[in-house]
């Protein structure tokens, strides 16, 4: 979804009293982002959603999470109709892994721990996607959710060849290691996507963590998942840091080395869903070879 200079300034206008003066998109594979220059020096990005539930979801998620002390953007406001949109201010940094390779500042990986942390302690009752402000579907025990969630997902592959050959593979992996979703702890805020590119940081601290679309009511250490895949393996140093951070505040099962590999094979097919749904072959090509080649390493 793409709008004008003019639609940006009206949105602008309904919750700033300032002129739009520079106006530049700034990407996004799904939702479109744009970055805004005011005339009052302010820069602030506008969001815009494919579906009107994400941006109530994105409101509600900030909202909630204002009362806690982590840094995420200022919303100014937002709307599920028409063009649903999130209005909030910059956060002045770049990725971690960028002010890292400057840096070397291992202590800006404890303190993405720290503040991962945090955000896992807003709960909620059941487990399940968040869609709007409220749990839905929602499942008494995260195992039921995972079934629930992977088979939803599978099912949306169908259509693709490659995936008839690891569906069951995948089912009868799951089905083999369902003992490892058994937990005990409330459900809580998972973030979903939570490595490099939505934990911003300047050479000093990690100045915000963003982009909520995906998140759900899960288990803590799904959380772990992206950047175990993304960051650690670049940067391996950040592993230890990350971890001393986050046990700061937080809880690391003496399951969790277990349950890496299924949450790891579980990420990928949520990859080929989203890349399959947007019409990105190459990528998900690329990913049926990763899920393939994990689903093989998981077996043994």
């Amino acid at each position: 979804m793409n709008i004008s200079r003019k639609q940006a300034q009206r949105i602008v206008s309904s919750c700033c009293d300032a002129k739009v003066e520079g106006f530049k998109l700034f990407g996004g594979r799904i939702n479109t982002l744009y970055e805004l220059t005011l005339s009052d020096k302010r820069h602030l990005m506008l969001r815009l959603f494919n579906e009107s539930w994400k941006a109530r979801k994105e409101a509600f998620l900030y909202d909630q999470l204002s009362s806690l002390n982590v840094p995420i953007p200022q919303v100014l406001g937002s709307s599920d109709g028409k063009v649903p949109y999130l209005l909030y201010e910059k956060i002045p940094g770049i990725h971690i892994d960028e002010v890292y390779k400057k840096t070397k500042n291992l202590a800006l990986f404890e303190q993405a721990g720290e503040i991962l942390a945090k955000l896992h302690t807003m709960t909620f009752d059941k487990f399940g996607w968040i869609v709007g402000g409220a749990v839905r579907p929602a499942f008494k025990k995260w195992g039921d959710f995972a079934l629930y969630d992977i088979g939803y997902k599978l099912g949306k592959l169908r259509a693709v060849t490659q995936m008839r050959v690891l569906r069951q593979g995948i089912l009868n992996y799951f089905d083999d290691h369902m003992g490892l979703l058994e937990v005990s702890s409330r459900p809580c805020l998972v973030h979903k996507d939570f490595y490099a590119a939505h934990i911003l940081a300047n050479p000093n601290n990690v100045v915000g963590v963003i982009d909520f679309e995906w998140a759900i009511s899960g288990h803590n250490e799904n959380d772990f998942t992206k950047l175990e895949r993304w960051v650690f393996p670049k940067i391996p140093e950040s592993r230890n840091a990350f971890f001393k951070g986050y046990k700061r505040f937080g809880t690391v099962s003496s399951k969790y080395d277990e349950r890496k590999d299924l949450y790891k094979l579980w990420h990928f097919v949520n990859m080929a869903n989203i890349s399959n749904e947007i019409g990105d072959k190459k990528t998900l090509s690329h990913t049926l070879k990763e899920l393939a080649a994990c689903l093989k390493t998981c077996r043994k």
